[in-house]
């Protein structure tokens, strides 16, 4: 069997780049919520097209919600997960330079 390799610094490098995605992601979706509610009177002219809009405008911006949440906690559990492997890794290379 192959030793397992447990890379800490890729890890956590991981966990960073899926906060950048998550933090986009908030981004464009504050971008886009602005965007949309910022137009005076109804879009088009039309009240049922307004109310049409406003519902899926409401539900696009739940829907990427759970993306951003999931991706949010994907961050922190691959950051926290590198660093303990880390730590561990350290504390154990101590353990062994004294011995």
């Amino acid at each position: 069997m192959d030793d397992l390799e447990f890379n800490s610094a890729g890890i956590v490098g991981a966990g960073t780049n899926v906060c950048a995605l998550a933090n986009e992601l908030s981004s464009l979706r504050r971008t886009w919520n602005t965007a949309t509610t910022e137009t005076s009177g109804s879009p088009f002219g039309f009240a049922e097209v307004e109310k049409v809009f406003a519902d899926t405008q409401e539900t696009w911006s739940q829907e990427l919600g759970v993306y951003v949440t999931i991706l949010e906690q994907l961050c922190r559990k691959l950051q926290s997960s590198g660093n303990i492997h880390r730590d561990a890794e350290q504390v154990n290379l101590s353990i062994v330079q004294r011995h």
